[in-house]
């Protein structure tokens, strides 16, 4: 692996949506290899450590080594639009496993 984490969020925010928070996240990838498909999730605490949320990440991600990437969604879930700010919440992603493109696979 190259690096502490395998997908590292550098930075996130959500905005107020009827349907729920429009979350939008730019991450870097530390591995060593191109990826080809991901099983990996956004996952939000409260600051004493509580779960809130989750977000999945998209299984087709595709992010070359060392480079960043911006995504975004939406939780459905209105309850979240009040919980999900920077004053309220943490958020880091939790990779299980990456598949390379050249058809590697690594768990973590």
């Amino acid at each position: 692996m190259g690096g502490s984490h395998p997908l590292q969020l550098l930075e996130w925010s959500a905005e107020p949506q009827t349907k729920g928070p429009r979350v939008r996240f730019r991450l870097k990838s530390n591995l060593l290899k191109p990826v080809r498909s991901v099983s990996a999730a956004l996952i939000f605490r409260d600051h004493e450590g509580h779960s809130l949320s989750a977000l999945p990440l998209s299984p087709d991600l595709r992010i070359p080594p060392g480079t960043v990437k911006i995504e975004e969604d939406v939780i459905l879930d209105p309850g979240m639009n009040e919980l999900l700010t920077p004053d309220k919440a943490s958020a880091v992603i939790c990779t299980r496993y990456v598949v390379y493109s050249d058809s590697s696979l690594e768990d973590f």
